[in-house]
């Protein structure tokens, strides 16, 4: 059990697949765009899932692809999609979960001009430096008795403290896989630093 949630994205090798999954992550995100260079086929995808029972499945889907959104999910077995906020007019017409992605300047000027209390996606931040400038925003949207989603942050590559992660604002994390050193074999060391404050014993 974490204290707080987790989403793992670009997955694409069993061996992510299955770190993540013994975490009890709550989302994996696959690409299905074949131009992505994180892309997992749908064979693949089926076989991720075989192996790892747990978390919801989130796709991110290339532009044209919106158009068979409720197909892919049926066929991939998947929950929802993840996608730039600023291309969520390609959900509109959709009853689906997102994960909508902003930068922290996207997020505050939504605040500020209450566009975001209708949002009940997960949003995550990307690309912050520094988790404090976005306590504040948070707090503000948090306190419109309208607003039902969860912020989540897109972890930084450099190490990050124990306060910064466990943050009472903030719901959850967003984390990235990366390439296999070889086939089933790669290094977790600082994804272990981070599973091991949000551990909850």
């Amino acid at each position: 059990m974490l204290k707080k949630k987790v989403i793992a994205s670009s997955i694409n090798n069993l061996t992510d697949a299955r770190y993540f999954a013994g975490w009890m992550v709550d989302y994996i995100v696959f690409h299905t765009d074949p131009k992505n260079p994180n892309y997992t086929n749908p064979q693949e995808i089926g076989t991720f899932q075989s192996w790892v029972e747990g978390p919801q499945y989130f796709f991110k889907l290339a532009d044209d692809q919106f158009e068979q959104l409720e197909k892919i999910l049926v066929d991939l077995g998947g929950h929802g999609v993840s996608l730039p906020y600023n291309k969520r007019s390609l959900i509109a017409s959709f009853d689906v979960q997102s994960i909508m992605h902003m930068t922290l300047e996207t997020f505050t000027e939504g605040v500020r001009n209450n566009t975001l209390q209708a949002l009940n996606s997960i949003v995550v931040i990307e690309n912050i430096e520094d988790i404090y400038n976005l306590i504040e925003p948070v707090k503000a949207l948090k306190s419109n008795s309208a607003y039902e989603g969860e912020i989540f942050v897109e972890l930084p590559q450099n190490p990050i403290s124990e306060n910064w992660v466990l943050s009472p604002e903030i719901d959850g994390f967003l984390m990235h896989g990366s390439p296999e050193e070889k086939v089933g074999f790669k290094s977790f060391d600082e994804l272990d630093e981070i599973f091991e404050i949000l551990q909850d014993f």
